[in-house]
């Protein structure tokens, strides 16, 4: 598979589909992420579009991310955002913060400040934001 240029911030499943089709490898994957307690506000805004539990979606992520190294994607990058950050960028360009290209254009927007280099050192603070360390939480084997 051939390296090509970092892809704005997505959902891995997307990422996943793209690299499977094209065979293209980016050389580090932007994934945006709502820490829990912007998860919490997200769910609160829209339980329609995040139906899963936290106990379910973290879990998930961890693991499309791992299938994402597996297939020979080199970095993963975890850009935590805000509810309110991605909703006032959606407002300003008229469009759906639930919509992809939205939230990649808006991942284009954001600073390397915050991200985290996934996964995280063992006793690290987890990349969730749940406050505990990455071994206790979601870096803990299945």
């Amino acid at each position: 598979m051939q390296a090509s240029p970092p892809q704005p911030a997505v959902g891995s499943a997307g990422l996943l589909d793209a690299v499977e089709s094209s065979g293209r490898v980016p050389r580090q994957a932007r994934m945006l992420v709502f820490q829990r307690a912007e998860r919490a506000e997200a769910r609160r805004r829209r339980p329609d579009a995040y139906e899963e539990t936290d106990e379910e979606y973290y879990p998930a992520a961890e693991r499309r991310w791992r299938e994402l190294t597996d297939r020979g994607v080199p970095a993963v990058r975890v850009v935590p955002v805000t509810v309110a950050g991605l909703c006032a960028f959606a407002e300003e360009t008229g469009d759906d913060p639930l919509d992809p290209a939205v939230k990649s254009r808006y991942s284009e927007t954001l600073s390397e400040e915050g991200v985290i280099v996934w996964p995280p050192p063992r006793n690290a603070p987890c990349w969730c934001g749940s406050g505990t360390k990455y071994k206790k939480c979601c870096g803990r084997p299945s």
